[in-house]
Parts: structure tokens; C-alpha cells; sequence
């Protein structure tokens, strides 16, 4: 935040380290297409689409100097990487378990 501070309170699109996005049911052409389209033009150097529907999987895109973002094949079960940053997710475990439903959340999935 002093950063931010420092430079006007306005994070610039090419410092953002990763964009995350999950996929909601009424947005899905949306957050593959249009998102995808618009991180790249802002210069976003990476971008995850999380779809939390079964199969739960994640697409890692990284942008190039030439192509825009290019995409990983499609991840379910664990999604490791070293770029942006090294992690393992278990992404299957990303999901709402348990006896209450995802109506109970409003489309909302806490992480």
C-alpha cells in the first residue's frame, strides 16, 4: 500500500505479478474470452482461469511478446508451476465440500 500511495494509489496492469479469475456460470465466454484478451492487452504477465464446476481445473496462461497469453494445457487434480512463483494446489480442494450447497453462497466460493 505505501507503494500505491506513492505513486498515486494506481497499481499499473503490467506490475500486477498474476490475475486470477473464477469462472461463474453466467460469465464463462466472458472470463475465456474477453478477459483473457483484456490482461493481455494491459500487459498482465500471467493469468489463471479457475472453473470451480466439475471438473474442477485451472488454465495457466503466460503472456508472450509476440502471441498474447499462451495457455497451459488444462490442470485438475494438482497444478504446480515455478512462474510466477513456485506452488502446488490441490485443486480439487478449492471447492465447497461439506452439507451446505453452493446456492448457499451466492456464486461466491470462499478459497
Amino acid at each position: 500500500m505505501e507503494r500505491l500511495d506513492e505513486e498515486g494509489g494506481i497499481a499499473r496492469a503490467s506490475k500486477i505479478l498474476l490475475a486470477v479469475e473464477i469462472v461463474s456460470p453466467g460469465s464463462r465466454r466472458m472470463d475465456h474470452k474477453t478477459k483473457h484478451t483484456e490482461y493481455a492487452d494491459a500487459g498482465i504477465r500471467h493469468f489463471w482461469i479457475l472453473d470451480l464446476q466439475r471438473p474442477v481445473s485451472l488454465v495457466a496462461c503466460h503472456l508472450t511478446e509476440e502471441f498474447g497469453y499462451q495457455d497451459a494445457p488444462t490442470a485438475t487434480g494438482t497444478f504446480t508451476t515455478t512462474d510466477p512463483f513456485p506452488v502446488t494446489l490441490n485443486i480439487d480442494r478449492l471447492t465447497i465440500e461439506g452439507t451446505r450447497s453452493e446456492a448457499e453462497f451466492d456464486g461466491a466460493h470462499p478459497l
